[in-house]
């Protein structure tokens, strides 16, 4: 199963955002599986509003039915079998969702493990040597540095 590219006009900003118009190309693989996370929540996101939409569509159509013909009709049992239909669709496009964004936070906590596991892996540097004070502690008491 080979996974298409990513979008080279997506772009990944440092600061975790992905976006089309600005920042900087995902460079390791964790940057790339946090963009590809972004991209699929971004679908699913998409697909879980137009199944929304449907099934608002679905309800008018149930209580128009009802309006017309009343609750009893073969009209009104149809429209509310299309209105329980839809209903399973977002229900599936809301368990969709809610795995990408799963995915998106996983993509997001390894990024953020890549990250502190660079910055603590380098050479520590040596702290700086404090400067000498003005005047020891003895020319203090002595008076002489006056």
């Amino acid at each position: 199963m080979s996974r298409k590219p990513l979008d080279p006009s997506l772009v990944i900003l440092p600061g975790g955002k992905v976006t089309r118009w600005g920042g900087r190309c995902p460079e390791t693989t964790c940057e790339q599986h946090y963009a590809v996370a972004i991209a699929h929540h971004a679908t699913k996101r998409q697909q879980m509003v137009a199944a929304a939409t449907a099934e608002g569509e679905a309800r008018k159509a149930y209580v128009a039915a009802i309006a017309e013909h009343g609750p009893c009709s073969s009209s009104a049992n149809t429209a509310r079998m299309r209105w329980d239909a839809a209903r399973v669709l977002t229900l599936a496009g809301a368990a969709k969702l809610e795995a990408a964004s799963l995915r998106v936070m996983r993509a997001a906590d390894a990024w953020a493990a890549e990250v502190a596991s660079q910055l603590y892996s380098r050479e520590p540097v040596a702290p700086a040597p404090p400067e000498p004070l003005a005047r020891t502690w003895a020319e203090y008491m002595d008076g002489d540095a006056l």
